[in-house]
C-alpha cells in the first residue's frame, strides 16, 4: 500500500515539476475539475496542446523518479492515472508564477495520514538528494473549503512550489492538486498576497468530474 501512495505522489510531484512555462482570461470563476477558483484578469490559461505534452512528461519522469527512488512501482504509473491537468499563468515580466490542477487515481482507497508520513519522506528524500533547498517547509495538514488537505511547501533551485493535495470524501481513491510554481523567489514573494487570496477563494465542487 504505501508504494502505490509513493506513486500517487510521484505522479502529482512530477506534473507540478513539468509544467511548461507558457496563451487571454478575464476576471471570473472557473470551475477546474472539483476546483472553483476567481482569478484575477491577470492569469492566462494554458493551451490544451501544452498540457497534453505536460501529461506526457508526467507520466515518463514519473517512471523515472520512481526508479531513481525506488519509493514505487513504476508500472504504477499511467497515462489513465490522471483524469485531468489545467493550469494558469501569470506573467511578470520575464517570469512566470503558474497555477496548475490536477487529478490522480489510485488503486487503493487514499488516507491523509499515510500520505503525510509519504511527503514527509519524500521531501526528506528531495532535501538529502539536493533536488531541494534545506529551507523548504516540508509538509503541513490543514483543510480548505472543509476538505482535509495536505500543504507541501518546497523550494527549489531557484524558486518555491506550493502543492495542495485534498482528499474529498466522495472520491476516495483520488487525490486532487492545485499547485503554485514560480521559478524565481522574488516574483513569489512579490505575488504573495494574491496567490493566498486566490487559495482562500478555493471551493470544492462535491459532483463528478466535468
Amino acid at each position: 500500500m504505501k508504494n502505490r501512495h509513493l506513486a500517487v505522489l510521484l505522479l502529482v510531484c512530477v506534473y507540478v515539476l513539468s509544467v511548461p512555462l507558457y496563451g487571454i482570461s478575464e476576471d471570473r470563476t472557473y470551475h477546474e475539475g472539483i476546483f472553483k477558483v476567481i482569478l484575477p484578469s491577470t492569469w492566462t490559461r494554458m493551451p490544451q496542446q501544452m498540457l497534453d505534452e505536460m501529461k506526457k512528461n508526467m507520466v515518463s519522469g514519473g517512471r523515472e523518479l520512481a526508479r531513481a527512488s525506488k519509493s514505487a512501482d513504476p508500472n504504477d504509473i499511467s497515462h489513465e492515472a490522471i483524469p485531468f491537468v489545467s493550469g494558469f499563468y501569470l506573467q511578470d515580466g520575464n517570469r512566470r508564477i503558474l497555477l496548475t490542477f490536477s487529478g490522480v487515481s489510485s488503486p487503493i482507497i487514499m488516507n491523509r495520514d499515510e500520505m503525510y508520513k509519504t511527503n514527509q519522506e519524500r521531501v526528506k528524500w528531495g532535501i538529502d538528494t539536493g533536488r531541494l533547498k534545506k529551507t523548504s517547509k516540508g509538509v503541513s495538514k490543514m483543510d480548505i473549503d472543509g476538505i482535509p488537505c495536505l500543504l507541501q511547501d518546497i523550494e527549489l533551485r531557484k524558486g518555491r512550489m506550493q502543492d495542495y493535495l485534498f482528499f474529498v470524501p466522495e472520491y476516495p481513491r483520488m487525490v486532487y492538486g492545485l499547485s503554485i510554481i514560480s521559478d524565481d523567489m522574488a516574483t513569489y514573494n512579490k505575488h504573495a498576497n494574491d496567490l493566498a487570496s486566490i487559495i482562500k477563494s478555493i471551493k470544492i465542487v462535491r459532483k463528478s468530474l466535468k
